[in-house]
């Protein structure tokens, strides 16, 4: 593979602790979407390594998200990634596929504790919509807003743009 064929996602931004954990400023929508059964890269001297993130807990940190990678078991170890650029390859990262068939799905935004089931998938010029039904009204949200799925829970986890519902209920 070679680096161009990698999307700059994030940079590993300090060490954290004496157990390996680092921090990673990364926009959370796109950690969302990355599939972790798949290694994310660190480019070091030009050349995009792989690393799994480890099991461990996840959590959110002051400045982004911090996590273990496999084979990081030290703060020395974890000091030597600070500063670098974190890379995914783009199999890694899970975009929405209008095909999916997620008409039935559970729409879900569980920062506002919203909740509708997927009724269609409207196929407009440059712009697909999940239309619902909210309150007995009819609301079209943008496809493109989707953060991860859940095929088994047959769930779509989204963050709704502020005011966006109130449009439509208000």
């Amino acid at each position: 593979m070679s680096p161009s064929e990698f999307i700059p996602i994030g940079k590993v931004s300090k060490s954290h602790g004496n157990k390996g954990s680092i921090v990673i400023t990364i926009d959370l929508d796109q950690f969302d979407l990355l599939d972790q059964s798949e290694p994310v890269f660190i480019k070091i001297d030009g050349i995009p390594v792989p690393f799994f993130i480890s099991p461990e807990p996840i959590s959110y940190a002051k400045g982004g998200i911090r996590l273990f990678f496999d084979g990081i078991d030290s703060r020395e170890k974890a000091q030597q990634l600070t500063g670098l650029e974190f890379l995914a390859h783009p199999k890694a990262i899970s975009y929405l596929d209008p095909d999916d068939g997620l008409v039935g799905y559970h729409l879900v935004d569980p920062s506002i504790a919203f909740q509708a089931t997927i009724l269609e998938i409207i196929e407009y010029p440059n712009n697909e919509v999940f239309r619902l039904e909210v309150k007995g009204k009819e609301v079209l949200v943008p496809t493109n807003l989707a953060l991860t799925i859940d095929h088994d829970s047959r769930t779509v986890r989204l963050r709704l743009p502020d005011g966006l519902l109130d449009l439509y209920l208000e």
